[in-house]
């Protein structure tokens, strides 16, 4: 089954929306392509951001060009299963949602005195995004 673009936006502003809400600690969620395009993004309700939308369409265009970097590295230290940098104010991290060597990026923020990030990635986003990927692949462009 084909969809249109759309029913793609859609599912990725409603996949972005429930990510967000897996956790009160979760400040703001995107999602870039393999070409560091920002697709969608969603900030916590209330939130007064760090960075304006343009400094984020930077920063995932930067993150997925250094993530581009070290995959060649995965022969030998294996796949990524999220990566994590500490800012003295936020949280970043990013989670690879491939197929078949396509590539989707979630992205997101959390709190900075939020502790127990691996516990919310590992038992919260990871299993939700793998529940819910087939959205990033039957949208992907043909």
């Amino acid at each position: 089954m084909s969809m249109n673009k759309d029913d793609g936006d859609e599912l990725f502003s409603v996949f972005v929306k429930k990510v967000r809400d897996l956790n009160k600690s979760i400040r703001w969620v995107g999602i870039a392509n393999q070409s560091g395009i920002l697709i969608k993004q969603t900030y916590r309700e209330g939130l007064k951001p760090l960075l304006t939308s343009e400094e984020n369409l930077e920063y995932a265009a930067n993150t997925i060009a250094r993530h581009k970097e070290r995959i060649k590295y995965e022969a030998k230290i294996g796949k990524l299963e999220y990566s994590l940098v500490k800012h003295e104010k936020v949280n970043r991290m990013m989670i690879p949602i491939n197929d078949n060597n396509y590539y989707y990026f979630l992205l997101f923020t959390l709190d900075v005195e939020e502790i127990d990030y691996d516990n919310i990635v590992k038992e919260k986003i990871i299993p939700f995004a793998e529940r819910e990927r087939h959205i990033f692949f039957d949208s992907k462009p043909q």
